[in-house]
């Protein structure tokens, strides 16, 4: 065995790094990894701590204090948009305990308005779809931030 030697030197390097990459995953792998496959159980209990930022789909909690947009919306057709599609995180304006913490965002960009109603070849035509650039140049107006609302009143959409 004229390269035993080397043989040997490469068989001892082969076990030092699985040695090395065993114990390393020892080390920083959490014991509750794999306990559900390939998730780190521990995590659910962190993500459940997280608070909560969205109240859900319902505009139960938004109902309460503003009953005329409500009523506005529920003879819409964003009868069922949930109002944190275009306000943002209720948790932003009101507290646990049902306090005002601060005035509620409204986003009033066209890109918002956009993401239901852009036209899109793939998109089901269940919503009224716009070519938004089409659309502008009819009624004579440039794409501006808040273009959609200066026609459309987005608890009421119908122009005007």
């Amino acid at each position: 065995m004229r390269y035993a030697k080397h043989i040997f030197r490469l068989a001892l390097l082969l076990i030092f790094v699985i040695s090395t990459i065993i114990i390393v995953l020892r080390l920083f792998v959490p014991d509750s990894f794999g306990k559900y496959g390939n998730y780190r159980a521990d995590n659910l209990k962190e993500q459940m701590e997280i608070p909560m930022i969205w109240q859900g789909t319902r505009n139960d909690s938004c109902i309460v204090c503003h009953k005329q947009n409500t009523n506005k919306k529920i003879y819409s057709k964003h009868k069922n948009v949930p109002c944190m599609n275009c306000h943002g995180p209720i948790t932003e304006h009101v507290s646990r305990d049902n306090k005002k913490i601060a005035v509620m965002p409204a986003l009033k960009s066209w890109k918002n308005c956009a993401r239901c109603h852009q036209k899109l070849v793939a998109r089901a035509h269940v919503l009224p779809q716009v070519d938004i650039v089409d659309h502008l140049k009819d009624q004579g107006t440039s794409l501006e931030e808040n273009v959609c609302i200066q026609c459309h009143n987005p608890h009421s959409p119908k122009p005007e």
